[in-house]
């Protein structure tokens, strides 16, 4: 996961993943699909998320924070 601002780019999947974005609480706040290598994703509202990346051969959470 690289950010840069308020945009999220993930590297190193195998294929079409699936990402949820949890707050700090465990709250879902974003859910994205079809999601590609350097494909960017905009995040709102700055914080700390919990970020659960799924594809067919690959599963990964992990925190982030996303500054102003």
């Amino acid at each position: 996961i690289r950010t840069n601002g308020r945009k999220v780019t993930l590297t190193g999947l195998n294929g079409k993943a699936s990402v949820n974005m949890y707050d700090a609480v465990g709250k879902l706040i974003y859910q994205f699909t079809d999601v590609n290598n350097d494909n960017p994703l905009n995040v709102n509202i700055p914080g700390l998320y919990i970020v659960d990346i799924n594809t067919e051969s690959q599963k990964a959470r992990v925190k982030m924070i996303i500054n102003n």
